[in-house]
């Protein structure tokens, strides 16, 4: 299943790639104070003026249906893999689930385009695939509505953030 979702942030692509998006303390706001998230880790994070690669670990709400947690036991937690390329702008990035590995695929690019002064529009594109017989498609449309909310949510944080710190 594709989603795009599409957010205009007060900053320029600069701003948003050096100080937002790869900021430690901007994704701890975000991702455990604002959103909840009961964890987020950076487990690796390599950068060059050309090139940065990260790596995280996410914990998100347990919030899945019912249908989801029977499928499961456990608590549900990702690892985003990615790397931004000053050539193109763009990050892409893969998810490694905690479980049901091969059978879970979040796979994506983020892009940050200039639009006026101090403005961008951010553009994420993902692909979610779950190939589980039966319920692969209401697993993949959870997934998909979690992700664009999530999406949605950061938008509204990150213009606060860029605000309240003048960037």
């Amino acid at each position: 299943m594709k989603v795009s979702v599409r957010h205009t942030l007060d900053c320029t692509p600069e701003t948003y790639w050096k100080k937002v998006f790869f900021d430690r303390a901007y994704n701890e706001a975000l991702f455990l104070r604002d959103m909840q998230f009961p964890s987020y880790e950076v487990l690796e994070l390599r950068e060059g003026p050309d090139r940065v690669e990260r790596r995280v670990r996410v914990t998100p709400p347990q919030k899945a249906p019912e249908l989801i947690r029977k499928l499961v036991s456990g608590t549900i937690s990702y690892e985003e893999v990615g790397t931004w390329t000053a050539a193109d702008g763009v990050y892409r990035f893969h998810t490694i689930t905690s479980m049901m590995t091969d059978k879970i695929s979040i796979t994506g690019s983020i892009r940050a385009e200039p639009s006026g002064p101090d403005k961008m529009v951010r553009v994420v594109e993902m692909d979610v695939r779950v190939d589980i017989l039966l319920v692969g498609g209401k697993v993949e449309k959870f997934l998909a509505e979690e992700l664009v909310a999530n999406w949605n949510a950061s938008e509204r944080f990150t213009n606060r953030w860029l605000a309240e710190r003048k960037l």
